[in-house]
């Protein structure tokens, strides 16, 4: 099924997440085959599943030589959202491919520490515009040192900064806990 296209390997990662009892063994073994489409169906399914014992798997899977694995597991962490595996995304927000800076931009973002918003500031001057977008969203979830880093990136005119200030004043607040009745 991995061979087989985008669509059957999304499905099978769907059809994996999904098992119940899920079959952590066997598809944190699957993360490390020899075959990057398997490794790419295993790494997501793990992080769709939210199976936070491989979380040593995926973060090895960061750092796989097939940027659509590296893709995914960046995808997981975020699907985790554990704050302990920011200093991995932050190293992959220096990966040579414009698809996994971008991802480990939203990564960071969802994270959503201020540790964060110095690494992603930098990538609102990153060539691909899709890690630009990443990365101003990502400091918007960043906290006040993300909204003064874009509000600065905004003055010099650099306008994935606007446009990420723009949709934050746009968007529909929170509920917080104190909101909450």
């Amino acid at each position: 099924i991995a061979f087989d296209g985008r669509l059957n390997r999304i499905r099978a990662i769907d059809s994996l997440s999904a098992s119940r009892p899920f079959p952590t063994e066997d598809v944190d073994a699957l993360a490390y085959a020899e075959h990057a489409e398997i490794r790419q169906v295993a790494v997501a399914a793990l992080g769709q599943a939210l199976q936070r014992t491989t979380l040593e798997t995926i973060v090895h899977a960061v750092t796989d030589t097939n940027a659509e694995v590296r893709i995914q597991a960046l995808k997981a962490l975020a699907e985790l959202r554990e704050p302990s595996t920011l200093q991995v995304s932050l190293g992959a927000l220096e990966d040579a491919r414009w698809e996994v800076r971008s991802e480990a931009a939203r990564t960071c973002g969802v994270l959503g520490q201020g540790g964060a918003a110095e690494a992603l500031g930098r990538l609102l001057q990153d060539p691909a515009e899709w890690v630009r977008h990443n990365a101003a969203l990502g400091l918007i979830k960043c906290g006040p040192q993300g909204v003064v880093t874009l509000r600065a990136a905004a003055a010099k005119g650099i306008d994935s900064a606007s446009a990420a200030l723009a949709e934050a004043r746009l968007a529909p607040v929170e509920e917080t806990p104190d909101r909450a009745g």
